[in-house]
């Protein structure tokens, strides 16, 4: 058998304005690319076990280095994804400009907000949540109601909802989020090569200095 880490992240949000997944998912892969694990062996060790080996056993003990230059990130740190949050926002539409589906109903106008605002996330019809891996590939697709009208009009009375958006904009807003994080991606590893630069030169200037520039560290 092989010795392994467990690794737990809690993230206690102070204070949320807006894409509270979006800002979780920057913290934890920071965290992550931060963390350094020392290095470990397994040793084996003699003792003493009257009862079941006729007063001699051998048992595995674990030696940890505390040399803390020979730690190393965590297996696949650099692959941890990020969140990007499409937020769907619709207007009614107008005599002059409404948009007609097959059947004949009228569906609203819609606009894609990314990195949105609490008061912007209240007036969406419908919130996307997509999650890309730094090949740009998606791993998952997650919608949120939101509280803003439907995307879609029947009558006066009838409406889609204030969590449905039309299958067609999907497209539009998974590639939406996949260019926003391709930008995040590179923002983050220009930032953290920033802080690599700043680290070697200022021994004040630790591993923290990224997370303090974009959130409140108490």
């Amino acid at each position: 058998g092989k010795y392994v880490w467990r690794l737990s992240i809690d993230v206690m949000v102070l204070r949320c304005d807006g894409c509270v997944l979006d800002a979780s998912s920057i913290a934890i892969r920071e965290a992550l690319q931060n963390t350094k694990l020392p290095k470990v062996q397994a040793v084996m060790e003699k003792g003493n076990d009257d009862a079941n080996n006729g007063g001699s056993a051998s048992k595995n003990d674990l030696l940890v280095d505390g040399d803390h230059h020979k730690a190393v990130s965590p297996c696949g740190a650099e692959d941890c994804p990020l969140v990007i949050t499409v937020s769907v926002l619709s207007s009614p539409p107008s005599a002059t400009d409404a948009v007609t589906s097959t059947t004949g109903s009228k569906r609203y106008k819609s606009i894609a907000i990314i990195d949105a605002r609490t008061e912007e996330e209240a007036c969406a019809s419908t919130r996307v949540c997509v999650t890309v891996d730094t090949n740009g590939m998606v791993c998952g697709v997650h919608t949120l109601g939101g509280g803003g009208a439907g995307m879609e009009e029947e009558g006066e009375q009838g409406g889609a909802g204030g969590s449905s958006m039309p299958i067609s904009m999907l497209g539009e807003v998974v590639t939406t989020a996949s260019m926003a994080a391709k930008n995040l991606y590179t923002k983050l590893d220009r930032d953290r090569q920033v802080v690599k630069d700043v680290s070697s030169t200022d021994n004040d200037c630790g591993y923290g200095y990224l997370l303090k520039n974009h959130f409140l560290i108490q």
